[in-house]
């Protein structure tokens, strides 16, 4: 029961990630240009650094991203080396949904 719970926790911080539009819009970002820093994320997102760190942080704890530290700044991409299965598939559907190419 505790393996379930455990896992039931973990999904929830996926959908709870998913679901805030400030976050999938750096998501979509990430995916287009597949680095940046927490600066420049902030910048583009237009969003105080503090609001940008909190949700980048999230994404993180989801699984989503991968984050380094390079001449005293963060550095966030997309986590390609998550363990859960469900990471991949997430980023694929954020992608399309972002697409300019994509028809309504």
């Amino acid at each position: 029961m505790l393996k379930e719970n455990d896992n039931l926790a973990n999904l929830e911080d996926v959908f709870k990630a998913l679901a805030n539009k400030h976050r999938l819009e750096a998501l979509s970002l990430l995916l287009r240009e597949g680095e940046a820093s927490l600066q420049s994320l902030s910048k583009k997102l237009h969003m105080p650094l503090k609001t940008a760190s909190r949700n980048l942080t999230i994404l993180k704890k989801a699984g989503f991203l991968s984050a380094r530290t390079e001449n005293g700044r963060v550095i966030y991409e997309i986590n390609t080396s998550s363990v859960e299965s469900y990471v991949f598939p997430l980023l694929v559907l954020v992608k399309d949904a972002t697409s300019p190419t994509r028809k309504i």
